[in-house]
Formats: structure tokens, C-alpha cells, sequence
């Protein structure tokens, strides 16, 4: 997903306002150097306030790079925060 598409964006949006926890995982085709700008792209597509913006998470490489990590599941359970339910 490009966040190209407003509505998608709006939704994406409220997801995340409604829960704080609440994280979007975008896996960039970028460099590490362009990470930043990308996104700050994103941040201002899907209209995010500093408090959301940490709600964005960023991995660079490609999404068959990202799909190919050895133990990946242990990666993404790593990146779900361990609040009041946690589901695993």
C-alpha cells in the first residue's frame, strides 16, 4: 500500500487515534538515509500529530526481503507491545 488512497488513509487514521497502543508496521523500499523522509511522507498522508507518529513503525528492504527474515514471527512478536491484553 502506497497511502495514496485518502479514504484508506482516513481509516488507518482512526485506527490508531481510537487505540494508542494501536501500530501500523510499513515496510519501506528505502535506504536506511531515506528512511526518515519516507516517513515523514507517510506521517503527513495519513495526517498524524507527534503523538501518533510513533505509532508508525519502519523496517526497510523490500517486502519479499521483509517476508524472508529468518524467524520472522519472533520478529513481529517483538514488535507487539506488551500491554494490559496481551493476546500472546
Amino acid at each position: 500500500y502506497g497511502f495514496g488512497d485518502t479514504h484508506i488513509n482516513k481509516m488507518l487514521t482512526q485506527g490508531l487515534r481510537d487505540d494508542p497502543d494501536r501500530q501500523i508496521l510499513v515496510v519501506c523500499k528505502c535506504s536506511d538515509g531515506e528512511k526518515d523522509g519516507r516517513a515523514q511522507e507517510i506521517y503527513n498522508h495519513l495526517e498524524l500529530g507527534e503523538s501518533e507518529k510513533k505509532q508508525v513503525l519502519m523496517h526497510t528492504g523490500t517486502a519479499k526481503m521483509f517476508l524472508e527474515t529468518p524467524e520472522l514471527a519472533k520478529l513481529l512478536l517483538g514488535k507487539i507491545p506488551k500491554g494490559t491484553y496481551a493476546p500472546f
